[in-house]
């Protein structure tokens, strides 16, 4: 396990968040998915997807995931992202943050608000 994950799954149960072990989530395909970390807040999940470096087949794989699922993916990212990562994610909807932004994002709650989009 990461430094970075432990870090993002003890923000999201320190938030009163559960999170979902294993970290996987049966697609409509049939396709099992596999996310860094997947969150839950009542009826509402979200998928955490982390990367070093993130670039824009992390973000069609984000896409990707979401469409089969139904569950919507924030990506988080220890470095910039690529601008094509970026272009592609705002047209995906997709949010794109950093870790400080991530562990913020975790301890609000924000996952209510992710599922909404």
């Amino acid at each position: 396990m990461s430094l970075e994950r432990l870090l993002l799954e003890v923000t999201a149960k320190n938030a009163g968040l559960e999170v979902r072990q294993p970290s996987v989530a049966e697609g409509f395909s049939g396709v099992s998915h596999r996310f860094t970390l997947l969150v839950s807040s009542g009826t509402t999940t979200c998928g955490i997807d982390h990367y070093d470096q993130l670039d824009e087949i992390g973000v069609l794989g984000a896409f990707i995931k979401r469409l089969d699922t139904g569950i919507p993916v924030v990506l988080i990212t220890n470095k910039k992202a690529g601008d094509l990562a970026i272009m592609l994610a705002n047209e995906y909807g997709i949010e794109i943050l950093d870790m400080v932004e991530g562990r913020n994002f975790l301890s609000s709650k924000q996952i209510i608000l992710a599922a909404g989009r």
